[in-house]
C-alpha cells in the first residue's frame, strides 16, 4: 500500500469515528428561537393569534408561534 493512501485512509476513519461520536440529532423541541436567513417563493409566518404576515430576511420566529405553510 501507498503511504499517501495509509494516511488518506486513517484521516477518513478517524473523521468517521467522531462523527459518530458526536451527538446525531438535535430535537426540535430544545429550540426556543429561529431567525429567517432566506425567503424562496411565497412564505408566510402565522404569529399566536395575529394574522399571517410575509416573512422576511432577518425575522425571529420564537417558540409558540405557529409556523405552517399557508395556501394562495
Amino acid at each position: 500500500m501507498n503511504i499517501q493512501f495509509r494516511v488518506i485512509l486513517t484521516i477518513a476513519s478517524l473523521t468517521f469515528a467522531l462523527a459518530s461520536w458526536f451527538p446525531s440529532e438535535v430535537s426540535a423541541a430544545d429550540l426556543k428561537e429561529a431567525k429567517v436567513t432566506q425567503v424562496i417563493q411565497d412564505v408566510k409566518v402565522l404569529p399566536s393569534g395575529a394574522a399571517a404576515r410575509p416573512a422576511a430576511v432577518n425575522d425571529n420566529v420564537r417558540q409558540g408561534a405557529d409556523r405552517h405553510p399557508v395556501p394562495e
